[in-house]
């Protein structure tokens, strides 16, 4: 699964100072939702969030 994110000091604020996409490996036991791994990566100049996910 992959999700992005936006981080910004406040509500209010305009433009966000980092963005990035996270990736989420769930695994569900039969009764339970576990995650089993979160991968964090902050957007970069070289590096740009796909556009398929927003970018």
């Amino acid at each position: 699964m992959f999700g992005t994110y936006e981080s910004r000091h406040a509500a209010t604020d305009a433009r966000p100072f980092q963005r990035g996409i996270n990736s989420f490996q769930p695994m569900f036991d039969g009764h339970l939702w576990w995650v089993v791994t979160i991968y964090w990566q902050g957007e970069r100049p070289d590096q740009p969030i796909p556009a398929q996910y927003g970018g």
